[in-house]
């Protein structure tokens, strides 16, 4: 099956399967409304207008929220094992996806 993830300001995440045309998954992905979907490997990273990041795995549907913003989170990108997310906090951070935490 290909699919297509979308999230929107309804705080949702929803799977769309493009050759069926129609949602097989949605769920609620953060408190307040997403602006950011970043997918890789297995992982989808979501954030916006909250402090915190959020990632999904979705084989296992487990979640790991990061958290070090002092802003809204509105850019996320994946380089190797490496999350970068940037704000209106005026802060890139780096983080190590694996574990979930911050790099110094």
């Amino acid at each position: 099956m290909e699919v297509l993830y979308a999230a929107c300001w309804d705080n949702m995440i929803r799977c769309l399967d493009v050759q069926e045309d129609k949602i097989v998954k949605a769920f609620v992905a953060a408190k307040e409304a997403v602006k950011c979907l970043c997918i890789f490997q297995n992982l989808i990273f979501v954030s916006g207008c909250e402090y915190s990041i959020r990632s999904f795995n979705v084989e296992t549907g487990d979640m790991v929220e990061f958290s070090g913003h002092k802003g809204w989170v509105y850019a996320l990108a994946v380089h190797e094992d490496r999350l970068y997310s940037g704000g209106d906090d005026k802060t890139i951070i780096i983080w190590e996806i694996a574990k979930g935490r911050m790099l110094e």
